[in-house]
Parts: C-alpha cells; structure tokens; sequence
C-alpha cells in the first residue's frame, strides 16, 4: 500500500477512535528519550501545543512492553516530564509501571512509540506478538483512544543477503505489531515515513547531525497528519 493510501486508511480509522482534549500519556524507546532523540524531543513539544491538554512524557532506552509492567531499568538513557514542572532524564532509572499510570492519570490518549527493540534472535515478529498483547489488553479494557507508532526506518546491512534477510524480519515485525494492536491503536508504520542517512549514525537511531533531520520530519509528519485527527478540543 502506497504512503498516500496508507495515510488516507488511517484518517478514516481516526474518525471513530477520536481523543477528546484532556490527558495524554505517552510512553517510548530510545527513540523517544530526549534530548538525544528528534523524534522524542519535537513530539514531547507538539503534544504540549495542544489545547487543553496534558502530557505525561516517559521514555526507556531499549525498552520493550514488559519493561513498562516489570520495572526495568536500562543503562542507555531515559527521560520523564510530567504536565507541569521540569523534565528529568539521564541514564538509568526504572521504567514507571504502566498499570498505575493508566489507573491514576487516567489518560484520555495513549501514545505508544515502541517496537525497535523486538529486533533481536531470529524471529522478531514471535517476540513481539508474546510481548505486546497485555499491553493492548490493558487498553482495551480501558477503552483509550490509543495511537502506536512503530520503528522506523534503519541502514540495511550491506551484504546483500544479509539486507534481504533483516528487510524480511522487519516486515514481519511490522506485521505481527500491526495486527496484535488493531483495532485497539491505530499502528502507523513509521518506515513509509522515513528513510536513514547512508552515511553517519549508529544505522539506527536519528541522533546524529545526518539523522536529526529525518528524525524531525518524522515526529512532525506523525502529528500533523494523525494526532490532530485524534486530538480534538
């Protein structure tokens, strides 16, 4: 499906999953983990534009959905601000439990920014799909207008058969999400989105002075075209 097609399903998928101002809560992966990430950094900003709204921020280098039920704390980086008051972040801090999140702020939006850290062993697409379910559970039972935005693009290895093979698990991956969080979240796929720098970078994350571009682009694309479409005063 083309980007334009794609773009034009999710909108009508929007239409009946409307966020009505109020409280969003947000939670994300080294992607999300300002100030290091564009993506993070330019989203945690826009969110805070909206009228009415307030927005819990939390981020986890390296986390996946159990991290957000377990505690766990990565070595790489995280990054909290809640509606009001200073942000924190540095390297190592447990990941806040998500349960008690839900259940005290009370979000009327979940944002979810995960997805990259399935990308390990040989069948990403079974680690998600064992990992996220509890997750969309959690928000089901809630009934949360829930937007899930997936990984992004990165370097393909340069052997070709090498490339071939992590394209093929990335797509698998992006699959396995994608129908293990709908009809719950809307899922972009954030790779129609992006494209990562031949040269510069970690071929992962956005960071870099090649990257931060993309990596603007990409939050500003996902607001623009579909957190307003959620978001309604």
């Amino acid at each position: 499906m083309n980007f334009i097609l794609r773009t034009i399903t999710i909108l009508s998928v929007l239409i009946a999953t409307e966020a009505f101002a109020g409280k969003i809560l947000y939670i994300g992966d080294s992607h999300s983990t300002a100030p290091f990430a564009p993506f993070g950094s330019r989203m945690n900003e826009l969110l805070r534009t909206l009228s009415g709204a307030e927005v819990s921020f939390h981020s986890r280098c390296g986390s996946t959905v159990n991290w957000w039920y377990q505690g766990t704390a990565g070595k790489c980086g995280f990054f909290d601000q809640e509606p009001t008051g200073e942000a924190e972040g540095g390297m190592i801090k447990p990941a806040p439990d998500l349960v008690t999140m839900l259940d005290k702020f009370k979000p009327t939006f979940l944002f979810v920014q995960l997805g990259a850290n399935y990308k390990q062993g040989d069948d990403w697409a079974s680690l998600a799909k064992k990992d996220i379910p509890k997750l969309v559970d959690d928000i089901s039972k809630r009934a949360i207008p829930c937007l899930w935005v997936g990984p992004p693009d990165y370097r393909l290895p340069i052997n070709p058969e090498e490339a071939a093979l992590s394209l093929k698990r990335r797509n698998e991956l992006i699959e396995a999400i994608r129908l293990t969080v709908e009809p719950a979240c809307t899922f972009v796929d954030s790779t129609t989105m992006t494209r990562y720098p031949s040269v510069g970078g970690d071929g992962y994350h956005y960071s870099s002075k090649e990257g931060i571009p993309a990596g603007l682009a990409w939050a500003e694309t996902v607001f623009n075209q579909l957190v307003t479409s959620i978001y309604k005063e």
